[in-house]
């Protein structure tokens, strides 16, 4: 039971991450940035 649940808990951390992860990437395409670049303490 509490196996099931860490690897669900797991799971939807993981689709968050992959979920911002588009959000992100679609973004910076659409205002022709990389956010890669334009991270803080970045040059």
């Amino acid at each position: 039971m509490q196996q099931t649940r860490q690897t669900r808990i797991t799971a939807n951390l993981v689709g968050i991450m992959l979920f911002v992860q588009v959000i992100l990437g679609g973004s910076a395409v659409v205002l022709g940035l990389d956010i890669r670049y334009h991270l803080p303490g970045e040059p």
